[in-house]
């Protein structure tokens, strides 16, 4: 009998010594579940962001690419009337608004590539501090990019402006020129109402005083000067 409660005391010695290691390994194993869904937090937070500025990147594009748009259709607008303009007032707009389509083709290829641009997909895989950096530098160029062709569109609206008032104030002044010189032709004064109407009201109610008194002594007849 005191061999078999040797054996039982044993027993129970080994069985508890596995019992704490089977607790040992039980702790661990929940240390590292708490570690990873830590990390599953994060990465679903991350994951989260990336969405959220994927979608905010997604209607800034759109809304850029109605500004362009917008943009060119005003441009062909523009075009099209100015072209209409000059070859009423001016055949030689038509050759100047070829050469400003040379200068606005550089712009286009910038749009195409512009599009292309804003067309790849972006990445959600989660990401560092280091690449957010490089996404805010990129993000920043890209805004910066954009400005840029605003402003070029801008210029190049302004220079069409300036050309159209350019070349249609000639035509504007010989006009004038020749609108001056029919009514001149057509309309002769003499130069005795030239004379009446220079002098005033007063002046030559004045000057008939005198013409009266002068025609008494000469017995000429009196000549009025007519009133405006």
């Amino acid at each position: 009998i005191s061999s078999k409660l040797d054996s039982l005391r044993q027993r129970i010695i080994e069985l508890e010594a596995e019992n704490a290691e089977v607790k040992a390994k039980y702790i661990k194993v929940m240390d590292e579940n708490a570690e990873v869904k830590a990390e599953n937090a994060k990465l679903r937070c991350a994951l989260e962001e990336h969405e959220a500025r994927f979608t905010r990147l997604e209607q800034r594009d759109k809304e850029k690419t109605n500004l362009i748009a917008k943009m060119d259709d005003d441009i062909k607008e523009i075009k099209q009337s100015s072209a209409n303009a000059s070859s009423v007032e001016n055949p030689n707009n038509v050759v100047r608004l070829g050469k400003l389509e040379k200068m606005a083709k550089p712009s286009n290829t910038s749009d195409s590539t512009f599009n292309s641009n804003a067309c790849k997909p972006i990445c959600t895989e989660t990401k560092s501090l280091e690449d957010k950096e490089t996404d805010d530098l990129l993000d920043e160029e890209y805004r910066r990019k954009v400005s840029d062709e605003i402003r070029q569109r801008k210029r190049e609206k302004k220079l069409q402006s300036e050309l159209i008032v350019q070349e249609s104030s000639p035509a504007i002044n010989t006009s004038c020129i020749t609108d001056l010189s029919t009514t001149s032709t057509g309309l002769v004064t003499p130069p005795e109402q030239v004379v009446e109407e220079s002098i005033p009201k007063e002046s030559s109610a004045e000057s008939a005083i005198p013409c009266e008194s002068f025609g008494n002594k000469q017995d000429t007849p009196h000549q009025k000067i007519p009133e405006f």
